[in-house]
């Protein structure tokens, strides 16, 4: 692969991210990214480090094709294949929809490698839906966000960050505006009643952004 451009589509392709998922973690358009993956434009040096960042790769294998392709990489292969339960790191699944039983593995993404210092196995990512959402203050969760969800959590409370589906299967991240025996009420108006409610979960952290709710 003798091009940056190359190179990244190589890597869209093997990891099978759309070109329209890095322009929203980018915040640019796709034809942006587009261009990027034909030759025909190139991307500053900020979105060059973001790119590296958001796919796991080596920034100077990325822009020059020297080096090592990318570290992950060689890590995501030792955990799939090792039962090594000293191992350092796991990897989570990210999916585009919750259900009553976690997630169905049809809506599995991706995998993401995490250290296995600050998650569990048990936990899972939710790619965030929605366009935005936020507190009406600094808080902004926006689409293709990556959402930690432990599911064994079960206390929520107004403030929490939560994704909630309901057995109409409609599906919300919001923030808690207030929560009670008969209904949840999110922050945005959307007042759902507990009899509707298939799934419940509170987000515990958020990529990019990665602050804690």
């Amino acid at each position: 692969m003798k091009t940056f451009a190359d190179r990244l589509q190589s890597v869209l392709d093997a990891q099978k991210v759309k070109q329209t998922e890095l322009a929203a973690y980018l915040e640019v358009s796709k034809q942006a990214v587009s261009g990027w993956a034909k030759g025909v434009t190139f991307p500053n040096s900020e979105n060059l480090k973001k790119i590296a960042e958001f796919l796991k790769v080596d920034l100077n294998w990325l822009v020059r094709g020297v080096g090592t392709y990318s570290l992950v990489d060689v890590l995501v292969d030792k955990v799939s294949e090792s039962d090594d339960h000293y191992s350092p790191y796991c990897l989570l699944p990210v999916v585009s929809k919750i259900c009553k039983d976690i997630y169905d593995p049809a809506n599995e993404i991706r995998r993401e490698l995490c250290d296995k210092l600050t998650v569990k196995s048990e936990w899972f990512f939710l790619q965030m839906p929605d366009d935005h959402c936020n507190t009406g203050g600094t808080k902004c969760v926006k689409k293709g966000d990556l959402l930690l969800i432990n599911p064994v959590i079960e206390d929520l409370y107004p403030g929490d960050l939560i994704a909630i589906a309901t057995r109409s299967d409609r599906q919300w991240v919001r923030f808690i505006q207030n929560i009670g025996d008969i209904a949840v009420q999110l922050v945005g108006g959307i007042t759902i009643k507990r009899e509707d409610i298939a799934a419940m979960y509170r987000v515990i952290r958020v990529r990019p952004a990665e602050f804690g709710v």
